[in-house]
């Protein structure tokens, strides 16, 4: 009788051992399948107003407005599904993580007008919305150099 509850205990516990290496090996594999972030830098807005998105094309929602001369994380993401275009950043800021087109950052801080002439920024009276319109619309605008002689 001792005898077999010995097996039975051993039984027992080896099934409990078996499925705990199991179930570790099984989580190793799902965070090799997460995506990766790789700290590229800190940028800079370098257009007047731009927008995060939540996805990277200029027709996703914004999640954050950027001024000229603020900063933001830069992120490489890699790993299963990160699809990101060529022509676009993982950017942080705060809290907020989203997306912005690689054209309107830069890697030193711009001189801005905003910050140069603040007295007359200040009389516009700007609105977050304004700020947001601003930035949509450099989403929009097609940066390319002219080919005109």
């Amino acid at each position: 009788m001792f005898r077999s509850l010995t097996l039975l205990l051993f039984f027992l516990l080896s099934s409990i051992v078996i499925n705990i290496i199991n179930s570790s090996s099984a989580s190793s594999n799902d965070n090799k399948n997460e995506l990766q972030k790789k700290f590229i830098g800190t940028f800079y807005a370098s257009h007047f107003f731009i927008n995060i998105h939540q996805h990277p094309s200029s027709f996703a929602p914004s999640l954050h407005t950027l001024a000229c001369g603020d900063s933001v994380k830069v992120y490489e993401i890699s790993g299963k599904g990160a699809a990101i275009p060529e022509d676009w950043h993982s950017v942080d800021i705060e809290t907020t993580q989203g997306y912005v087109q690689k054209a309107l950052l830069s890697t030193e801080r711009p001189s801005c007008m905003q910050k140069n002439y603040p007295k007359f920024f200040d009389h516009l009276h700007l609105e977050p919305t304004d700020l947001y319109y601003w930035g949509k619309l450099y989403d929009q605008l097609i940066m390319e150099k002219t080919r005109v002689r």
